[in-house]
């Protein structure tokens, strides 16, 4: 998922991704998932966190935290969203 817009002399942008588990095993399965959002140390760049399907944020290092049990062919998806909006005058890249 990716937005854009221009809103005043700032740019927004929405990201979003979507992880699929899935436990092909015959027994239950406990799994530490790990994911990252942008983490900004300058202050015109603001980065909001969206959805993250009952991740834990580090708001220091911006790793969010899953800890997933699935039972035998279970699946499960989690999302993780964020915002970022900076000045146009910046450019970042956030792929």
């Amino acid at each position: 998922f990716s937005k854009k817009r221009t809103i005043g002399s700032n740019i927004t942008e929405s990201r979003g991704y979507d992880i699929t588990l899935k436990n092909n095993k015959s027994h239950p399965v406990t799994l530490l998932v790990k994911d990252q959002i942008p983490v900004s140390v300058n202050s015109n760049i603001t980065v909001t966190s969206g959805e993250l399907s009952g991740g834990k944020l580090d708001p220091q290092t911006g790793i969010v935290t899953w800890e997933v049990t699935l039972s035998p062919g279970a699946h499960q998806k989690l999302s993780l969203q964020y915002e970022v909006k900076y000045p146009r005058s910046e450019r970042i890249i956030l792929d």
